[in-house]
C-alpha cells in the first residue's frame, strides 16, 4: 500500500501495466483495527483514490483470516473481575486475594545482591532472543529484588532489572533481549533483609505460549529451585500465602456471550470497512485460508490445543463455529453491493491430499446457509 502511495517505481509499473491490483495486509483486521476497537481507515481512503485517479481496481483482501488484532478480541472476550466488596454474582467465582502456595525466601541480613540469590535453570533459552518475565511478588516489608538470565560457566548475564514489591501481593512484566547464550533464571535478593514471597513466574520467548519456566505458581512445591549465600532459605510457603488475584469475583464469559461479542466485532469491522470502499472495490476475499492442514482436510483450521500463536493470530471459527464463514458472507452482502464478488480462498489444494475436496464441501455449505 505504502508502495502506491507514495507514486514511485511501483506506482507506475502497476498502473502502466496492470488494471487490477491486491490489496495485501493493510487490509486485514490486524491493521486497520486498532487497540481500543475503532477503525483506521485513512490510508485506504488514500489508496482509494488514488486507483480511482488511474481506473485501477482493487480486489480487497480479506476479511476472515487467521491473522487478526488478537489482542483486541481477546480481550472483548476475557473475563470479568469484579473488585472486592461487590455484590455476589451469580455463577462467579470467589477469589481471595492471598490463597495457595507460593515461594517463600528468607535472607537474615543485608549484604551485596549477588551473595543471597534463587535459581532455575529454563531448557532452551536461545541468543538474540526477547524473553518476557511476568511475576508477583510482595515482603515482610518493602524492598527490591533484580531478576536476571545468566550464563553458569562464565557468571554473564541480562538484566531484567528490579522490582520494588511492598507487603502486598503486585503483578510485574519485564522483557529483556539475551547478547549471549544464557542457563539460569536468578533472583538476586541478597540487599532485602526480610523475607520475600513470589508467585506465579513465567517466562516466555517473545511470541510463544510455551512456558519455560513451568509449575510458576509453586502449587506442587518448588522442584527445580535452588539458591544459596549467607544463610539464605528457600522453601514453599504456607498454604495461604500465594496469590489469589487482587481479590473480587471472576466472572467467565459463556460461548454464548462470547459468539455474540466477536460478531458484533465482526460486523462492526465489515461494515466499516464497507463505508469507505463500497462505490470502489466490487470485489472481495471474504475468508482467507479456513480449511486444516492436517490430519482431517475436511475440517476448520483451529487454535484449540495449540501452544504457541503469534501475535496476530486468532481464529474466529473457535467461537463462532463452523457459520463463521456464512456470518462473514451475509455482512458483506448487507453492507457491500448486491453483485459484488465474495471469494473463499486456501492454498495447497493442488496436492494430493482432501484439502480441495474439504474446501469444496465447505463452500457448498456455506452457499446453502447464505444464498444470494
Amino acid at each position: 500500500m505504502d508502495d502506491y502511495l507514495n507514486k514511485g517505481v511501483m506506482y507506475r509499473l502497476a498502473n502502466r501495466n496492470f488494471e487490477e491490483m491486491v490489496m495485501g495486509y493493510e487490509m486485514k483486521h490486524a491493521s486497520i483495527v486498532q487497540a481500543d476497537g475503532t477503525l483506521n481507515l485513512s490510508k485506504l481512503e488514500r489508496v482509494i483514490k488514488a486507483a480511482q485517479e488511474n481506473n485501477m481496481a482493487l480486489l480487497a483482501y480479506t476479511y476472515l483470516a487467521f491473522r487478526q488484532n488478537a489482542v483486541y478480541l481477546n480481550s472483548l472476550i476475557a473475563p470479568v473481575l469484579l473488585p472486592s466488596g461487590s455484590v455476589p454474582v451469580p455463577g462467579g467465582i470467589n477469589v481471595p486475594s492471598l490463597s495457595g502456595y507460593a515461594l517463600k525466601m528468607t535472607n537474615p541480613s543485608v549484604v551485596n545482591a549477588w551473595e543471597a540469590q534463587t535459581a532455575y535453570d529454563p531448557k532452551g533459552l536461545e541468543d538474540a532472543t526477547e524473553y518476557t518475565l511476568k511475576i508477583t511478588a510482595r515482603g515482610s516489608k518493602a524492598g527490591n529484588i533484580g531478576l536476571d538470565l545468566q550464563e553458569t560457566v562464565n557468571y554473564t548475564g541480562d538484566s531484567f532489572g528490579s522490582i520494588a514489591f511492598t507487603t502486598d501481593y503486585k503483578e510485574y512484566e519485564l522483557k529483556l533481549k539475551t547478547t549471549a547464550l544464557r542457563t539460569r533464571f536468578i533472583i538476586n535478593f541478597g540487599q532485602f533483609a526480610g523475607t520475600v514471597f513470589i508467585d506465579n513466574i513465567s517466562l516466555k520467548k517473545a511470541g510463544s505460549n510455551v512456558e519455560l519456566i513451568p509449575d510458576g505458581d509453586f502449587e506442587k512445591g518448588i522442584s527445580g529451585w535452588v539458591g544459596w549465600g549467607n544463610s539464605s532459605t528457600r522453601s514453599q510457603s504456607a498454604e495461604g500465602e500465594g496469590y489469589g488475584g487482587p481479590g473480587g469475583t471472576v466472572i467467565e464469559k459463556t460461548p454464548d456471550e462470547k459468539k455474540s461479542i466477536l460478531t458484533q466485532a465482526l460486523e462492526t469491522f465489515i461494515s466499516g470497512m464497507m463505508s469507505v470502499t463500497k462505490d470502489d472495490v466490487k470485489a472481495w476475499d471474504v475468508v482467507n485460508e479456513p480449511m486444516s492442514d492436517w490430519p482431517d482436510q475436511y475440517a476448520l483450521k483451529t487454535g484449540i490445543g495449540k501452544a504457541e500463536f503469534a501475535e496476530d493470530e486468532f481464529y474466529w471459527q473457535d467461537y463462532l463455529g463452523k457459520d463463521y464463514a456464512v456470518k462473514a458472507i451475509q455482512l458483506a452482502r448487507k453492507y457491500g453491493n448486491p453483485n459484488d464478488i465474495l471469494f473463499i480462498n486456501d492454498y495447497g489444494l493442488e496436492g494430493s491430499g482432501d484439502k480441495c475436496k474439504g474446501l469444496i464441501a465447505y463452500v457448498n455449505y456455506v452457499e446453502v446457509k447464505a444464498p444470494r
